[in-house]
């Protein structure tokens, strides 16, 4: 899939990162096993950036994650992208529906995560531009919200603000990880000028 740059900075790191990502796609049903794996390896590689814990989704049933890529491949209520080369995912971005009918015109941007070697190449930009074009060809939505850990180094509060979201608020001591706490922020960004 061929996205847009979104500046003339990142057209380097693009030509850069399609001599080693070799496609963006949305997931697939049979995606399931290696979205699985790279999720519980997100959860591993940045504990405290999630909020929840490796072990929290570890034990989740092989038919729930069937049932999430399928959802995802059909549209309902969950819009997952990742990144792969060779055959092997390396990146996911996601977005999902909020719960409710009242609620409905909003998603909420997840699983936010690119493997160590693929990172600062413009796969997450990549990730973010596919899905967000995904999601504003469903048309109830009309906002996206993002839930962001503020630790070290808050490199996704900084994405986030690159690519059109703005602070909505703050709470304090959100994450608990190893005994420190952490405040988390919400951040939003209209689907549509």
């Amino acid at each position: 899939m061929s996205l847009p740059v979104i500046d003339s900075s990142s057209a380097v790191r693009t030509e850069l990162l399609h001599n080693k990502v070799n496609n963006f796609r949305s997931v697939k049903a049979d995606d399931w096993e290696c979205f699985r794996d790279l999720r519980l390896k997100a959860l591993r590689d940045a504990p405290k950036a999630y909020g929840i814990a490796e072990e929290d989704v570890a034990t989740t049933p092989d038919d729930d994650w069937k049932m999430l890529c399928q959802e995802s491949a059909e549209g309902r209520g969950k819009w997952y992208f990742v990144a792969e080369r060779d055959g092997k995912l390396i990146g996911m971005l996601g977005a999902t529906e909020v719960f409710g009918k009242h609620m409905r015109h909003q998603v909420e941007i997840c699983h936010a995560y690119v493997e160590e070697p693929y990172r600062r190449q413009g796969v997450m930009t990549q990730l973010y531009m596919g899905l967000k074009a995904r999601l504003q060809q469903v048309e109830h939505l009309e906002q996206m919200i993002a839930w962001v850990t503020l630790h070290e180094t808050q490199t996704s509060k900084h994405f986030f603000e690159k690519v059109g979201f703005t602070l909505a608020g703050t709470l304090s001591k959100t994450v608990k990880y190893e005994g420190q706490y952490y405040d988390c922020c919400w951040l939003e960004a209209p689907l549509r000028p």
